[in-house]
């Protein structure tokens, strides 16, 4: 009867922790780009699904990469341009999972550019701390 009692026990104990929601970390930058995320999480949509997310934010491109790779986080939430730049600058492997929006990430240019084609070298500024690249 008692070997029967533990094997019960630790049955359940299996059901229970299969129950525990699954912890994700999860940073993004704070802004209009992630509402529905952060609406998610308010909502309980990831609860529901078994998915606990702790959402932080960051205060910058490298601190989020820098997150990523180190591992302590599981997931970035930002545009492509941080997963090239992670394989290209830290040599580290990434996956990108895009879709769903453009997560405002518009292209913003003088009235005399009709066509990407015009931005051919021409100077191109993006988001990052490194010195404005030649557009090829």
């Amino acid at each position: 009867m008692r070997s029967i009692l533990i094997a019960l026990l630790c049955v359940l104990s299996g059901i229970a922790s299969a129950q525990d929601p699954a912890r994700m970390r999860v940073k993004v930058f704070p802004g209009a780009q992630n509402l529905p995320l952060f609406a998610g999480v308010a909502k309980g949509m990831f609860a529901k699904r078994g998915i606990a997310v702790d959402l932080l934010f960051t205060v910058n491109s490298t601190e989020l990469r820098d997150g990523l790779a180190n591992g302590d986080i599981e997931v970035a939430h930002s545009a492509v341009d941080n997963s090239v730049a992670m394989v290209e600058l830290a040599g580290k492997d990434t996956i990108i999972v895009s879709g769903g929006d453009t997560s405002m990430n518009e292209l913003f240019v003088q009235g005399y550019v009709a066509s990407v084609a015009d931005l051919r070298g021409r100077i191109v500024i993006v988001t990052r701390r490194t010195p404005p690249t030649l557009c090829r």
